[in-house]
């Protein structure tokens, strides 16, 4: 369900151009937030009668979950009348998360001044308003596209929110693809590292991936990259916070470095080297940068990554480039 949060482009297939402006034919518009997919345990239905007492109560967060109870059916009967009731009362008591709800309802067709109340939701400071403006605005959902609407509402929602509005704008304005938001190469790096940095790990991804590729110079940042990687996968490293969807890259053939003639003829007998290594989507390495060691051991180790292939990492059932840290400890024996 997505009436709670945006429905604005996430997708992670991670062309970095994912995210296209495709004008929708039907207001009964599907979510094209792409969220980590969720844990299999399911949560109990909500007490439906427990709800509606504490609503009655004048307790607008009850209100609100009443709303959604008998928006989706999980719980009661799905009763969409009852629904806007339920979001109409709470939203006019000053409830903006039950302004944004029922105006999203606007989008499949059930309440047709929705648009209006997403408007008092963002303007209230309840950034998903602000992404679902946008995208309404971008897609031409029961309206005209509007570029300038469109952006200036996703703008305010990154601002608001950071997070998943943020990682969106920012692969929407890095895109070669949208037919109606320009693309802005500064405005979406910007974008993706607020998101970044309020803990959006796909951001973080996102961000690594484009200095991965080159950015706008075409020439891989791997140094710049590796940070950001890091980051998506938090500091235990286990990458939760992409999901259940995501998998790392497995090594299928590590050719181990040979040790270079001119560290025995200088009668070195140990040394460390690392580097970092760009894998793409198909699995091969295609670059590396060194970040720790002598020069002298540069040539052997590119001559066996050449040779490395790998499983390639995931994410969401698609192929995904990642960059990783790799060390390697010489030794003559």
């Amino acid at each position: 369900m997505f009436l709670s949060r945006p429905i604005i482009c996430l997708s992670l297939a991670l062309s970095l151009g994912a995210c296209a402006h495709a004008p929708k034919q039907s207001s009964d518009v599907e979510p094209a937030v792409k969220e980590a997919p969720a844990s299999e345990a399911t949560e109990p239905a909500p007490n439906i009668e427990a709800l509606q007492a504490a609503c009655d109560a004048e307790d607008l967060d009850a209100c609100h979950s009443a709303a959604e109870v008998y928006r989706d059916g999980n719980g009661a009967a799905q009763d969409l009348p009852l629904a806007v009731g339920l979001f109409d009362g709470a939203c006019q008591a000053g409830h903006l998360v039950s302004c944004n709800d029922l105006g999203m309802l606007h989008v499949r067709g059930v309440a047709p001044e929705g648009r209006a109340l997403l408007v008092t939701a963002c303007e209230g400071g309840y950034g998903t308003a602000c992404a679902n403006l946008g995208y309404i605005y971008h897609n031409g959902v029961g309206v005209a596209a509007d570029a300038d609407t469109a952006r200036l509402r996703y703008d305010q929602g990154c601002e608001l929110d950071g997070g998943r509005t943020c990682t969106a704008l920012g692969l929407i304005l890095l895109s070669e693809d949208d037919v109606l938001i320009a693309r802005d190469p500064a405005g979406g790096v910007a974008a993706l590292g607020r998101g970044c940095d309020t803990g959006e790990a796909r951001a973080c991804l996102a961000l690594g991936l484009y200095h991965a590729k080159g950015a706008e110079a075409g020439t891989p940042d791997l140094p710049a990259a590796a940070p950001l990687f890091q980051k998506a996968c938090g500091e235990s490293g286990e990458c939760n916070e992409l999901g259940e969807g995501f998998s790392r890259p497995t090594a299928e053939s590590m050719i181990k470095p040979t040790f270079p003639q001119g560290a025995k003829t200088a009668g070195i007998r140990e040394a460390k080297f690392k580097v970092l290594v760009f894998v793409d989507e198909t699995g091969n390495v295609v670059a590396a940068t060194v970040v720790e060691g002598s020069s002298t051991y540069t040539h052997s180790v590119a001559a066996a990554l050449e040779q490395w292939t790998f499983k390639p990492a995931t994410l969401d059932g698609e192929p995904l480039p990642w960059v990783m840290e790799q060390a390697f400890v010489f030794r003559l024996e």
